[in-house]
């Protein structure tokens, strides 16, 4: 067993599921209140639920992984997914600073992925 792997597994299915639930009832919700035009509120939509589409998917992924499935891929994977949400994290905090940096400690989104890409490639060491 990678427990790396497990935890950063663990951590993607819960924030996958705050993420889908949680924020379609205050995010989203928001969106389709405002004065956002409808195409535009579909795209965002769309783009909120992908992410945790991405997040579903790599949460069952790393569970594979930390179980031992496919060990001759194993290394590979855990370090694809880690570069993804190194990447990932990144981008949304650079993405936060150059939009508002106060905001930054309002959404710990980032915080997430960053953590979720660490522990994928502390596992990918370790295969």
């Amino acid at each position: 067993m990678n427990y790396w792997l497990l935890v950063a597994g663990i951590i993607a299915g819960l924030s996958c599921l705050i993420h889908g639930i949680a924020g379609e009832l205050t995010n989203i919700r928001r969106l389709r209140e405002g004065s956002i035009p409808p195409n535009e509120q579909a795209e965002l939509r769309g783009v909120w639920h992908v992410t945790t589409a991405l997040l579903a998917v790599s949460a069952g992924g790393l569970f594979i992984l930390a179980t031992g499935g496919v060990p001759e891929y194993q290394e590979a994977l855990a370090a694809g997914i880690a570069v993804l949400y190194i990447l990932s994290g990144m981008v949304m905090a650079l993405s936060v600073v150059l939009t508002r940096a106060a905001s930054l400690t309002r959404v710990p989104g980032y915080v997430l992925l960053l953590v979720i890409g660490a522990l994928s490639g502390l596992g990918a060491l370790t295969v």
